[in-house]
This record gives structure tokens, sequence and C-alpha cells, in this order.
């Protein structure tokens, strides 16, 4: 059997879109092109079809659906384009596709597509009409196989093309493009539909343009009309969006006629985006226009304004949630609209309330309904005299008169519908939102302020006396208990809690008690222990017992509090943004002596506010704050022995950086494992999912000075906040109740998101070298990116999809610090172990270190499993401040350009991790990081050896290899000059391996290269590959090397070594010969793999090249082309690849990333499909 290509996928931006409603009322339906594929998706049960429309590395460009049905069977007419090509497809009610006929190679790019009504007593089964670059329109009769040009138009200004959008007015009988042309300009001219009036035009028609519309400043990307045809929407790269009438062209017939051409100017010009835009589309009605831009925003303008007027006033809402390189494309049906980017996700928004100004919370969820209520305190009751001012500071907003007038002081929301409201004369009251009824629970006999409260659900069940508590606090330090059930309530408990104000209550969540802490405004925190089980019973009331108490050494409030019962810390949170750690030691604690503080970060926040803290039972504590950062902890044991002092220490392992929110207040793990976060920005409210990346709930409230309350549960979400003496709640409840979609109720992704920009470096392995067992995905992709991100992606063949993979699961692994680019990555584990360490290095000199592994929990069994070891950040910081220094002293901003790893297995609960690490200063160095894989701790060894006197240019790509069987280490690296060095690094490592198994400093060894080979390529050396074989019998290596250039060729060369006896490991080279392909490849070539027998490359020219290695009769060695295969990932430049028996699994990454199976044999060559 002859070997072929077996199937491929591809995962990126997205070119094509196109929604819309299906006829049998079916809901509405998407049509996404990605790479060279369609997939049809329902936006209601994400039922997909996948169809390859284009091979040889094409892609779709454009889709559009027909308006009638295919033979009255509640199907569609689809047509999709790329580049000179063109496929008509008959899309059934099952969304199953039937290609009908194929249309092309045309002379020129296809710039857009539409449907036009067949002509009367034509055997076509649909006419599309093709919009092309040199400002054509070719129409186009398509029967079952058959492709007849029925006329061609040509504009009479035959200009090279941006962009084209036809639009056909079958009232008039006339097709009308609209064209983008270089010049910045837009030209509209008009056509009459071949075969109307008895016409039927196969000859080249020459039509004059009618309108030609002036005013961008720079290229035309994307045209758009209203539905009735009067207005035209241009985007351009200026940044400005503009719409045109055509309403004296549409009413006078002698101007159509006309050969003179009128020059306008825009009715109206739209700027607001940071960037230039890329779509752009009018709402139904045309009183809209929304517009996508590469700042990842979707903006809703209102169409109609005053004339030429550069204005943002008539901005209705902005969308956000795409990351990258944009938004693309943006498509309506069914009352959503629909959104497209760089980063491959597919958004639904429900139009309904973006398109609504006057609104006061907007939602991006389809699934949700909003509802919204205003809400006034109850009057004070009989009796209830106004305590005046004393102890009470005034009222935010403006100061209260002394009346019997009260306000909030604080509210909280226990559900969608129940709401408790503390005031400012000590009243407690619940609230039922919907019926807008009020409960009086408690009046402060002390008539003082309610500062704060608390809903405590007790653990053990519901009691005979009350469903759960309300904790509350007041200004004079005394903390109550209110016992709270349908029927009654009324206060349970009541202690002087605190000597100053009691300004926090914060409820345990890790502890089989019911525990609470309360807080006061010097810094004080107290552990109490409530015995609500026994008042739930019905049994004696008990006096709640203080369990510690602990106190900041900076006397600040206290903003956050939980107990991680695994390492049995106290973690607090306090107003200037600092972390502490406070040790409990058990029952032998003394509840009267404060507890030993054990961590302290200081600032950790800048000086902004702790918002919330959360321990999440496995040693992991996450703390949120007003600088909009959400950090990720691990508790570090402490090494010392019993009876020692010493200290824990909590290590960073996650930074995640909200762009979007300037404040953080709180966070929500929801059941399906999203991750929403909730904070202010300016004078918003947001909600955003960190999962999608996305915006969900927007509240215009005023600002966070205010009292306010969130939450979010299966049942829907609410917010409440008090804005001039009045509570305001927005409602958000999932349109089904249904159980099957409550967890996705506050999803709006229809795809997953991806690298949203250009991917550097990719690394495929094998999901059984990370523990995962039979039957699992085959291959794990790891790809790093300019966006600072590095994700994974699990693959497997699609058996409903003949030729294509099928995305199992992806995700982030982690995030370099400061968003640094990744410029490379190293994957690297011990055999003997299960999971593996990811190294990422790119700019700012930064490197980060993962570990992954697949979870074999019965909870989360399957699922990756990813670590933060530890960061290594330049010694200046990443941003180091400004110093006058003389020009000669002057040191650029570095950053590393490649990395290459591997581990070294100490002990069963060490590893030290070796990295060969280049930077752009030319330097070249070995750099170890041990980690301590029962406690966490990491330590790092910045200078194991430096490579010297090889070249004094930027070290572009480096390969090392260990043999660990025989106690060397070999690398190769390739410069910027076109040189190739080899090392031998192997006295350098073992002599590190002896001084840590001593307990020893070790002393940095500088190492001169074995050889220098000069010249093997005319520039950069841009990717390097190398197979090591070893006979451990003879004591000999054999290593051969592959590497690309920019000179676009290959070179392979094999390199013998014989190791030296003794302790150092040390090997000498005896032979080496290459073999040379000067322009392999017909652009720059950016990566290579070899398994030692085949070799396979690709460059910027989007092709994956297959050659084999091997010696000739004369023992001359050769490198043999065997296939050229086209690349859908654009501008490729990473390529990793393993063999599984004769199978070959490859990952292309470059613009998106493409998956390949190729079956290799070495009888023959390849073949593509």
């Amino acid at each position: 059997m002859d070997p072929t290509e077996r199937r491929r996928s591809y995962l990126g931006d997205v070119t094509a879109l196109v929604a819309y409603s299906a006829a049998s009322g079916g809901g509405s339906r998407l049509c996404i092109g990605s790479g060279g594929v369609i997939t049809t998706c329902h936006t209601g049960t994400l039922e997909r079809t996948k169809v390859r429309v284009f091979g040889n590395g094409a892609r779709v460009h454009g889709v559009a659906v027909s308006e009638e049905e295919a033979g009255g069977g509640g199907g569609r007419y689809l047509i999709a384009h790329g580049e000179q090509y063109a496929k008509v497809y008959r899309l059934d009610a099952g969304e199953e596709l039937f290609c009908l006929a194929r249309i092309g190679p045309l002379a020129h790019w296809i710039m857009d597509a539409v449907f036009l009504p067949r002509a009367a007593g034509s055997g076509a089964l649909v006419r599309v009409a093709l919009g092309l670059s040199d400002n054509s329109v070719v129409v186009v009769d398509v029967g079952e196989g058959s492709a007849e040009t029925c006329g061609k138009f040509v504009c009479s200004r035959s200009y090279l093309l941006y962009s084209m959008k036809i639009f056909c007015s079958r009232g008039e009988g006339l097709v009308y493009a609209a064209a983008g042309t270089i010049f910045n300009s837009v030209l509209v001219w008009v056509f009459p539909l071949p075969g109307a009036g008895g016409r039927q035009d196969k000859e080249v028609i020459s039509c004059f343009p009618r309108l030609n519309f002036v005013g961008h400043q720079g290229s035309i990307l994307k045209l758009c009309w209203s539905g009735s045809g009067d207005m035209l929407a241009s985007c351009s790269d200026d940044r400005t969006a503009r719409v045109w009438s055509l309403a004296s062209l549409k009413m006078d017939a002698a101007k159509r006629a006309s050969k003179e051409c009128e020059t306008l100017e825009a009715e109206k010009v739209i700027y607001g985006h940071g960037s230039r835009l890329w779509d752009c589309l009018f709402s139904g009605d045309s009183e809209m226009l929304v517009t996508a831009s590469e700042d990842c925003t979707c903006k809703f303008w209102l169409s109609k304004a005053r004339k030429c007027e550069t204005d943002t006033s008539d901005l209705v809402t902005t969308l956000c949630g795409h990351q990258g390189r944009g938004v693309w494309r943006i498509a309506a049906a069914g009352g959503y609209l629909f959104t497209a980017g760089a980063d491959g996700a597919v958004k639904r928004w429900l139009l309904q309330h973006c398109c609504n100004p006057s609104g006061i919370a907007t939602t991006s969820l389809p699934s949700m309904h909003v509802r919204s209520f205003q809400q006034a305190l109850p009057p004070l009751p009989r009796g209830h005299k106004d305590p005046g001012t004393a102890g009470a500071s005034s009222a935010p907003g403006k100061k209260e008169e002394k009346s019997a007038k009260d306000w909030v002081r604080c509210l909280k929301l226990a559900g969608v519908d129940t709401m408790y409201v503390a005031t400012n004369q000590g009243m407690l009251y619940e609230n039922s939102v919907r019926s807008s009824s009020w409960r009086s629970l408690f009046a402060n006999p002390r008539r003082m302020p309610l500062l704060c409260i608390e809903v405590m659900r007790p653990r053990g069940g519901r009691g005979v006396l009350s469903d759960h508590f309300i904790c509350a606090g007041d200004v004079n330090g005394y903390f109550t208990m209110i016992a709270v059930s349908k029927t009654c309530c009324g206060p349970w408990l009541e202690w002087k809690a605190h000597e100053k104000r009691l300004m926090g209550i914060f409820l345990g969540r890790q502890d089989e008690e019911n525990q609470v802490f309360s807080t006061d405004v010097s810094g004080e925190v107290k552990w109490w222990i409530v015995p609500c089980k026994d008042m739930l019973d019905g049994k004696v009331k008990q006096e709640p017992a203080l369990k510690a108490k602990m106190r900041s050494p900076f006397k600040m409030r206290i903003l956050g509090v939980d107990f991680c019962r695994a390492s049995m810390l106290v973690i607090c949170g306090d107003k200037n943004g600092s972390i502490m750690a406070f040790r409990y030691h058990g029952g032998s604690t003394s509840s009267e002596e404060p507890l030993d503080l054990t961590i302290l970060m200081q600032h950790k926040h800048n000086v902004s506010p702790v918002s919330f803290l959360r321990s999440r039972g496995n040693d992991e504590v996450v703390s949120g704050g007003g600088d909009g950062k959400l950090y990720t902890y691990k508790v570090i044991p402490s090494s010392r022995k019993e009876g020692e002092p010493g200290h824990e220490a909590l290590c960073q392992v996650g930074i995640h950086i909200e762009k979007r929110i300037a404040a953080i207040e709180e966070q929500v793990e929801m059941g399906d494992g999203a991750t929403y976060i909730g904070g202010f920005q300016s004078s918003d409210f947001l909600v955003w999912n960190v999962t999608e990346n996305c915006e969900v709930i927007k509240i215009s409230c005023g600002g966070w000075k205010r009292p306010h309350s969130l939450y979010m549960g299966e049942e829907g979400a609410s917010f409440a906040h008090v804005r001039d003496h009045v509570i305001h709640v927005q409602q958000l409840e999932p349109r089904d109740k249904s159980a099957q979609v409550l967890h996705s109720a506050f999803s709006n992704a229809l795809t997953p998101s991806f690298h949203g920009q250009e991917i550097h470096s990719t690394i495929i392995v094998p999901t059984r070298c990370l523990g995962k067992g039979d039957g699992a995905p085959p291959c794990l992709v790891i790809t790093g990116a300019e966006d600072g991100y590095v994700r994974y992606s699990e693959w497997e063949p699609d058996c409903a999809t003949a030729g294509h993979f099928k995305l199992c699961a992806s995700g982030i692994i982690g995030e370099c610090v400061a968003g640094a680019q990744v410029r490379s990555l190293s994957y690297s584990g011990h055999k003997e172990a299960q999971g593996a360490y990811v190294t990422a290095v790119g700019a700012k000199e930064v490197v980060m270190v993962w570990k992954i592994v697949y979870n074999s929990s019965s909870e989360e069994e399957g699922c990756l499993q990813c670590e933060l070891i530890s960061t290594k950040e330049p010694k200046g910081g990443l941003r180091p401040k400004m110093k006058k220094v003389s020009a000669k002293d002057q040191v650029t901003d570095l950053r590393h350009l490649a990395v290459d790893t591997f581990v070294y297995k100490v002990d069963g609960s060490t590893d030290v991790i070796f990295m060969l690490v280049s930077s752009a200063d030319a330097s070249v160095k070995v750099t170890a990081l041990q980690v301590d894989r029962r406690t966490g701790s990491t330590k790092w060894h910045n200078k194991v050896c430096d490579l010297v006197n090889g070249s004094r240019n930027p070290t572009l790509s480096i390969r090392w290899k260990e043999i660990e069987s025989l106690g060397t280490s070999v690398a190769f690296t390739g410069s910027t000059d076109g040189a190739i060095c080899c090392w031998d690094t192997s006295m350098a490592i073992n002599s590190f391996k002896n001084a840590l198994a001593k307990g020893e400093d070790h002393q940095c060894i500088e190492i001169s290269p074995l050889k220098k080979f000069q010249g093997v390529h005319a520039s950069g050396v841009n990717s390097l590959a190398l197979k090591v074989s070893a006979s451990e019998g003879l004591g000999q290596l054999q290593a051969r090397v592959v590497s690309g250039g920019d000179d676009q060729a290959l070179h392979a060369k094999e390199v013998r070594f014989r190791v030296l006896d003794g302790s150092s490991g040390g090997v000498a080279m005896t032979s080496d010969r290459g073999a040379h392909v000067a322009n392999s490849h017909y652009s720059a070539l950016r990566s290579v793999w070899t398994d030692g027998t085949f070799v396979l490359s690709t460059g910027l020219d989007q092709r994956l090249n297959i050659s084999r290695l091997f010696d000739d009769e004369k023992q001359v060695l050769r490198l043999e082309l065997l296939s050229r295969m086209a690349v859908e990932a654009g501008e490729t430049e990473a390529l990793s690849a393993f063999m599984d028996e004769d199978l070959c699994y490859v990952a292309l990454a470059g613009r998106g990333l493409s998956i390949m199976q190729v079956a290799l044999s070495s009888r023959g060559p390849p073949k593509n499909l």
C-alpha cells in the first residue's frame, strides 16, 4: 500500500462567517469558514458538519447562503470562495453539504459572491454572481455538476480592489456593485440582471460608474449594503466607518442611464475604534450599524445622524470578548449577532440587549432573561427613633439630615430573588425582589448602624427553628446572629466581638465546624466557632467560642480572610494590598494569644485593597484586588526540623491581569469549571468570563463607591446596587430551566478561543508520555505565541468526518508575566516519571516553567493538569527604571531567542531541569532549576556553564541532547551569520551533578565549541533538528543534525563522536560529513524536524517538504525530496512531529495551527490527498 497523507485539520482565525434562519423555524444556523474547511453549526444544539472546500493551502475567504430553499426540502444553496476558486453546495435540512459544481480558476481573485434569481426557462439550479478583484462581475448558472458563464460585466474604471460588495435589487431587475479601490474611494456601478427583458448576454459588457464616494484616508477593507439597498457602509484601516446614501441614484432613472459619475462625501462618519476596522453590518431596520475592529471590540452605532460629523455621541454599546488581531467577521440572524476573529472563537450575542441604548443592564448571554427592579426602603417602624449621627459616618453621595429618614449601609444577595439590607439606623430587612415585599428581621437595640452582614447556612442541614442565620456587625463592635425561617425570625446570639467598629464578617469554607471570622477597623481578626447545629436542633443556647485571634502588623483594616486547612494557615488581605498568613497549631493554640505571623507579602496588590481571598483546599490560595489582578499562590511548607523555628512561604504560581476590569471585587467558579470575575470599570460593573475571555454582563451603576452585591448560581445571576438612595436590582435567569443547560447559561462561545496572534513555537507529543491510558487522544499539541500565552490542544481522528482530526480539549497552560511574547518552547520529561515540564522563553528575558500531567483522580480523570513551577525574571525587573548612562554603557531590552532542556532525576523527590538558553546579546549559557516535587519549592542555579568563543552573533536555534547511560551531553547551536557550532557540555553538567550530590557550591565553567562549521547557510540559521544514537558497548555516538535558514537552503550533517575515558564523560569528534540542498523552499525556511531518516521542513512559502536522509551507493550522505504539501497555517514558522509506527503526526504553526497525519514508509514517497 502506497504511503499517503491520512488527515489534516486547522485551528485558527475565522475568515468567513454567515448566519441564516432555518426556513422551518428550527433556530439560527451558522456557516463558518476557517482554513480550507467550512463548518455548519446549529446555534442551539451545536451540532456540526465539516466539509473541506479547498486543498493545496487555499483558504475560504467568503461564504453566502441563498434566500430561497433548495428544492423545497427546507435546505439552502451555499457558495464558498477563496482565491480564484468557488464551490457551490446544496445544504439540506440535516446540515449535510453536497457539492454541485466547482467554478475556477478565474483570471482574478474572487472578492464577493451572491445568489441571483434564476432566468425564466433556465435549466440551472441556481445562479450566482462573482465579484472579481479587477472590478468586474461574472454571472454563472450552476447545475448538477456544471457551471456555465452567462454574462460578464466590467466597470470602465478597471482598478484593483481591496473589497467588493454586490446587491441585487429584484424589484428593479438591477445589480449594484460597490468596489473599494486602491485609491481609497468607493465606486458604485450598475448592470441589469442577465436574462432580464429577454436578454441572455454571454459577451463582456462594459459599465460606467455612477457614484464615486470619497473621504477615506486608508484602504477600504469591507463594504456592506443596507437591506433596502438605499445605504452603503464602508470600513477602513483609517479607523473610521462611513455611511453613504444612494437615494439620488435610486430615484433618478436618468442618472442610472447616464455615463457621468457623481462624486459624493459620506452622510455620516463614525470614529471611535482604536485600530483599523475589519467588518461592518447594518441592523435589520438599518437604524444601527455594527462595526468590528482590530481592537477586539464590536460597536453599535446609530447609522442616521448629523451629516459628516466625526463623533462618538451616537455610540450605543460596545461588545468585548475577543483577543489577538481583532474581530474579523460579523453576521446576524434570528435576533442574534455572531462575531468571529483571529482567535478562532465564534461568539453569540443577543441583539435585543445590545441595541437598547436606554437599558441599565446589558448582557451577551443569549440564553438569559434580563429584568430590572427598583426598591425603596420601607418606613421606619413605630418607636424607632432617629439616633442622629453619633458614631455614624455620613451617607455616600450627600449628608443626611437628622430625621427619621434611613439609608442603606450594606446589602447582600442570597439568591436571584432574595436580598438582605442593613441600614444606618440599625434595621435589617429581607426583600423579595420580584414581589417588592419587605420583612423586618431585626432592629438594633442600641440604635447604631449595621456595618456588615453575611448569610450563614449551617452545616448539618436545616433545623427546627430556622433555615439560616444572618450575621451582622455594628459600629460598637457587637456581633449579632439573627435566626431566619419562612414563618419567624429574631436575634439568637449577640456578643461583644471587638472594642472598635466591627467592619467585616467572613465565613469559613473548609471546616466541618460552623466558623466565622470578624474584623475591626484596626486590623484585628477574631476566629469564632458558633454551635449552630445545637441551635437548630432546639437545644439550649451556647455561647460562641473564640478559637483564635490575629492582628495585622500594619494595623490596617482586613478585607479578606480564609482558612487553608491543608496547611493550617489563616490567610488575610488588607486595604493596602498586603497578604499575610498566621499559623494555627490546632487545639494547643491559646485563644487569648495572637497567632504567629508566618507569611507577609507587603503591597502585593500595590496599594489597592485586597477585595477577596479564597483557599482552594489543596494548598492553593487565590487573591483579587483593586489593581485588576488575580494572583494564585501555593503554600510551600517549611523545611524546619521538629522544634526548630521556621516559616512557610506563599509561592506565586499564576497571575491573571484583567485589562477590562480596573478593580476586581468578586470571583465565582461555576459547576462547569468556568471562572467569572466581577468588578468595576469606570462607572460600570462588569462580569467577565475568564475561561472564554469575554464580557457577559455590563451594568451602569455609577462606580464603586456605593453598597453593592453580586450573586451567580445555576438559577441565574443578580446584581444589586444603591444609587440616589434607591436600590437597583438586575436579574438574569436562564430561558431554559432544564438541567442540561444550567451550567452553560453564562456562556456565549460557540467555539473555543485560540491564540489571536502569531505562534512562534509548537511541540507535539503523544499523550501516553504524560500518563494517559489507552483510548486517549493520540496527540497533545503545545503552542506559544506572541500574545504571551502557552496553550494546549488535544487531537484525535474524527470518525464522523473522513480526513479530519477532532479537537477533543483545549486550554491555557499559563501566561507569561507582563504579557511577554513566547519565542521558544521546550518539552522535557523523565522516562521513569509521569508528566513533563514545559519551559517557555521570550521577550524581557523571562523564563517560565510549568509541569503538565494528566489527572488520575476520579473526579477529573483524563484532564490535563497544569502547574506553574517557577518564573525567572531579569535582575533589573520587567520594566527597569531609566538611568542616565553614556551611550557606550546603554543596554537594550534583552530577550531570549531559543531554549532546549532535559531533566535529571536526583532522587525520588527532586528533579533538576537543565536549560540551554540563548539571548539577543549573543550569549549562550546553561542554567538549572532544582524542583522539590514533595514541597513544590524551587531553586535557580543561574550559571552552570557559559558557551564562549562560538559566534559573536546572536544564536537563533539550539538543540541539546543528553545520553544519560553514557553520562554525556552534546549541543548544536545556529547563529545569525549562518554558522553552526558543536559543543560538549558533559564536563559542566557532570560537575554540577557532583556538587549537588555533595551539597557544595558549583563554580561556573566556560566551554569552547568542539568545532565551528562556518558558512553552512548564507544567512541566519532559523532552526535545528537533532537525532542522536549511541553504541554503548563501543562508546560511540552518532548525531544527525538538520538545519534550515533564511537562504531557503536545507542542510544535513552527520557527526560521529568517541566517548572519552574518565568521570567527566566528555566526547571527542571523530568525523563529520554533510548534504546540502539549495533553494529547498520558495521562501525563507523557518523550522525543521528529523528522526534520523526522514526530514520535515517548512517555511514562509506555506509548504511542508518531506525528504529522506540516506547514504547512496558511494556512501555519500544525501537529501532526497519525497513530497511537497500545502499548509493552511499562514506564515508558518514552527514545526514539530513524532512517529507512531509508520504514522507521522505533524504540527505546523504560524498564523494558526495545522495538524497533519502522514503515513511514512522508506519504500516510497508520501502522496498528497
